[in-house]
């Protein structure tokens, strides 16, 4: 077996392919919408207010009824969930 492999290698094969994780090979899109399916539906509205509506602190407060320091937090809280969940959600589409 060993003259075979020797070969191959002689040949040009380079060794088994290493399988690259799914991550990789999912659009970033995909990726973010499975993070936010993942969140709780208020860290979801939040990031989806400050980051796909691109509205300010002020008007996400304005637009959900709280406080802008409230805003603050749960944008802080639920950045932090989205990173904690980003690991889980897409190494299950391995």
């Amino acid at each position: 077996m060993a003259n075979s492999l020797e070969a191959l290698l002689e040949a040009g094969w380079e060794g088994p392919a290493e399988e690259e994780p799914a991550i990789i090979n999912t659009r970033p899109e995909e990726r973010v919408q499975r993070i936010l399916q993942a969140l709780p539906e208020h860290y979801r509205e939040i990031l989806t207010c400050r980051f796909l509506l691109n509205l300010s602190i002020k008007e996400t407060a304005l637009r959900m009824g709280l406080t802008e320091a409230n805003v603050k937090v749960l944008q802080f809280r639920a950045l932090k969930r989205a990173a904690d969940l980003e690991y889980v959600v897409t190494s299950t589409s391995l």
